[in-house]
């Protein structure tokens, strides 16, 4: 009679678990507004099988994805003050919030670690070291989350302004609050770890890939070359993400364009520039569009108009069957640009559309 209760209870205590890792599976997941995160570091591939099941029922059309990427997000300095004045929801404005809140997935560029430590950018003198020195409260994760910024670029020049500590302080906050993350953070041997060059994920039933190249470590452009041929096959829709180019330069110089033009030919769909902190012109190479830089997203410049602009990014994909084959679909990318400003003292604000079609110099505003 005891061992029959005592295998009652371990069947029970079984089924618990098994009931536990179900609800992980199916709703926790879910709760990343992502089906599966697939990452490709070290060349390993997530293969878990997905929640679609074969039917025999009629396909409806998917809703198009709608994807907003926006370039450099810096939360010390000016934007700290701010946001310890006022509380972060006052660094931006309401327009911006809902077309922040009205796409499946926001990306941005995050210029700097998160971390409980004190700034030291804050005060600081224009031009000294320390003013260059960021770091970022742990409110600002919570900030991202809640303004739907899902998927963030580390791979730039200021991940690593409190170094190891600064990483991991980094990537704890952003799994507390559900954001993802990809890029090439650091040079130093003792950093490499953390480095991801690379991220696939399953949103909205279109597998999209995320590559990021960082001009300014060890990394390699003729290796994220590399990874991109590889990875092409294996998505739906490959992005780039890069931090490179030089600060303030209204356009990209002959290098630049180079290594975009070879990201196209060797199966980028789209480039997303960063770190010039101005709006550079776009171009459409072959079938893929390059934005060599969208400026600032979230920056504390406000010495010129150039640096106090930034462009924003909407990425629309459709699926669509292609004509006498009903089995075979094709990805349309479409494209929507808007501007923000930033000014002193001032939240962001959403100022208007960009055009479809024109280059960012001749918009009307």
């Amino acid at each position: 009679m005891k061992n029959a209760r005592l295998f009652q209870y371990l069947l029970i205590f079984i089924v618990g678990v098994l009931f536990g890792l179900i609800y992980l599976y199916l709703f926790q997941a879910d709760n990343l507004g992502f089906i599966s995160r697939r990452s490709l570091k070290s060349g390993s591939v997530w293969t878990g099988e997905s929640d679609t099941q074969l039917s025999d029922a009629i396909p409806t059309p998917k809703p198009p994805l709608k994807i907003l990427f926006a370039g450099d997000a810096m939360f010390d300095r000016h934007i700290r003050q701010m946001a310890q004045k006022d509380g972060y929801n006052s660094i931006i404005d309401q327009p911006l919030r809902e077309l922040l809140l009205s796409h499946q997935l926001v990306v941005v560029n995050l210029e700097g670690p998160i971390t409980d430590q004190p700034s030291v950018s804050l005060g600081s003198e224009a031009g000294s070291t320390n003013n260059f020195i960021f770091t970022f409260e742990p409110a600002v994760a919570n900030f991202l989350a809640e303004h739907n910024i899902k998927l963030v670029n580390l791979g730039n020049n200021h991940i690593t302004n409190f170094g190891k500590e600064g990483i991991v302080s980094t990537l704890n906050y952003l799994y507390q609050e559900k954001i993802e993350h990809f890029g090439w953070v650091a040079s130093s041997p003792d950093l490499e770890e953390f480095n991801q060059e690379f991220l696939v994920l399953e949103l909205n039933d279109y597998l999209l890939g995320f590559v990021n190249f960082n001009q300014f470590s060890n990394q390699s452009f003729d290796q994220t070359l590399e990874t991109v041929k590889q990875m092409k096959n294996q998505v739906d829709f490959l992005i780039v993400y890069t931090h490179w180019g030089t600060e303030y330069a209204p356009e990209p110089n002959a290098v630049i364009k180079d290594q975009a033009h070879k990201l196209v030919e060797i199966g980028a769909d789209l480039i997303i520039g960063s770190h010039p902190h101005v709006i550079q012109p776009y171009e459409d190479y072959l079938d893929a569009r390059i934005y060599y830089s969208l400026g600032n997203f979230i920056f504390d410049q406000y010495f010129s108009d150039e640096v106090s602009r930034g462009l924003l990014v909407q990425l629309e994909l459709k699926k669509e069957q292609v004509e006498n084959n009903q089995e075979k679909e094709i990805i349309k990318p479409s494209y929507r640009e808007f501007e923000v400003l930033m000014q002193s003292n001032e939240p962001v604000k959403l100022i208007f559309d960009y055009t479809p079609g024109l280059a960012p110099g001749n918009q009307s505003k």
